[in-house]
């Protein structure tokens, strides 16, 4: 699937966002094939992220919710479609 295991206990997903996750997450995102402009709209915009890199921060609670959340449903949608691409293409 999308090349990375996705949590399915809510506790576990809980534990993982309260841990926040390391921006290193952002390149896994655009590995994935989603665009930097998608990132940034949706997870953390460019400079945010430049700032945290910067500073060593990992990312916020809410960053971090929202890289799950889209890896979560980039894998369902994968499933549902047989393909990345496929699934890449009916979310944007």
């Amino acid at each position: 699937m999308v090349g990375t295991t996705v949590p399915g206990q809510e506790g576990e997903i809980l534990r993982i966002v309260e841990g926040r996750l390391a921006p290193s997450v952002i390149k896994r995102l655009n590995a994935l094939g989603l665009e930097r402009s998608e990132i940034d709209a949706i997870v953390i915009p460019s400079r945010t992220l430049q700032h945290r890199r910067s500073r060593r921060e990992k990312l916020t609670v809410e960053e971090s919710d929202r890289v799950l959340r889209v890896i979560r449903v980039l894998s369902l949608t994968e499933s549902i479609y047989g393909s990345r691409e496929r699934a890449l293409g009916w979310l944007c």
